[in-house]
């Protein structure tokens, strides 16, 4: 046990709580035999010794529950951490489609919008894997329930510009709107999953 761990103030003051007691005894009762002064140091000595037992255990009960505190604390940011990265994984992986939507002028950036069945399917499983009840809030809850909808949606879409194979494929007509409305969809559910992860005192990725 470390010095400071000691609780000196709590053994002080069922010193001095004692001592007091001791002293009122043998004011108001000057003429006391030695074998009666004897029995009431035991006796205010054992009262004292109570008291200190009580301080020290409600200190230690205090330190109990800082330390329980602190490690859900982190345990909750670990949590938060993960669906964080989770969520946006799913995000980017919901852009990539987005892009191509619009015409891209310099097509060096299409070696970075190439879409991805198996980082979108990786990213609906995993999304899919979060368990609801984990969640901190309700608004992370729905952030993620929205999400997981938003891009399932976009799988036929990912399918068929996939199985077109074409990379530099623009989706066009009720595609295009459909294809940018989903990913709206998934865009607004991760900004409220953002929010909420705020909300309750956590910081977000940049």
């Amino acid at each position: 046990m470390k010095t400071s761990d000691i609780p000196w103030i709590e053994i002080v003051a069922a010193a001095a709580l004692a001592a007091l007691a001791l002293t009122v005894v043998l004011l108001l009762f000057p003429k006391m035999r030695s074998g009666d002064v004897a029995a009431w140091v035991q006796a205010i000595g054992s009262i004292g010794a109570i008291i200190g037992a009580i301080f020290v255990t409600n200190r230690q009960s205090e330190a109990a529950k800082r330390l329980a505190a602190d490690m859900e604390y982190k345990n909750v940011a670990r949590r938060i951490a993960t669906t964080e990265a989770i969520v946006e994984k799913a995000y980017e992986v919901s852009h990539i489609l987005d892009v191509h939507t619009e015409p891209i002028v310099n097509h060096w950036d299409y070696n970075f919008s190439v879409v991805n069945l198996e980082h979108m399917d990786a990213a609906l499983g995993a999304l899919k894997s979060i368990p609801f009840h984990t969640l901190e809030s309700y608004d992370m809850v729905v952030g993620v329930h929205d999400l997981t909808l938003a891009l399932s949606a976009l799988v036929p879409y990912a399918e068929f510009h996939s199985k077109s194979g074409d990379v530099h494929y623009t989706f066009e007509g009720d595609d295009k709107s459909q294809v940018k409305y989903y990913c709206d969809q998934v865009k607004k559910a991760r900004d409220l999953v953002r929010t909420s992860i705020v909300e309750l005192g956590h910081k977000t990725k940049e």
